[in-house]
């Protein structure tokens, strides 16, 4: 049996679990195929941490990899974290845009009571078989 798609993380004491963000197919019907396409819908730890910044960041700021890069644990995005496979399943009704970086962008409302919109950028590109059509991430 496989380990969780992200392990779990040692913070301040508490250990965090990622279980939400899990990776899921959503099914979608679309108007060419209207029997539906199959999404593999996969995070990145972006959901999660921020990018390291030393003038901001001290040693004691929980790292999370992104490869070669040193990210830090963002307790606000974690919290925030928690919604977006709601978000996510929601899509296929949804208003989404276009980036000029070829992302496509979904604007929700946080849930933390925080200032701002809720941005969600993700890709999404063929799928590699399997029954798989796209790949979100």
């Amino acid at each position: 049996m496989a380990g969780p798609y992200f392990p779990p993380l040692e913070v301040a004491g508490q250990t965090l679990v990622f279980d939400h963000l899990e990776p899921f197919v959503l099914e979608m019907a679309t108007q060419s195929r209207p029997n539906g396409v199959k999404i593999d819908v996969r995070f990145s730890n972006h959901c999660f941490s921020e990018t390291f910044d030393a003038a901001q960041h001290d040693d004691k700021a929980v790292a999370v990899w992104d490869g070669p890069r040193r990210r830090v644990f963002c307790p606000i995005r974690y919290g925030l974290s928690q919604a977006l496979p709601h978000i996510l399943k929601g899509l296929p009704t949804a208003h989404v845009y276009q980036t000029p970086e070829a992302n496509f962008l979904r604007i929700g409302v946080r849930n933390d009571g925080g200032a701002g919109d809720y941005r969600v950028f993700f890709r999404v590109k063929r799928g590699a078989g399997a029954g798989i059509d796209l790949k979100l991430f």
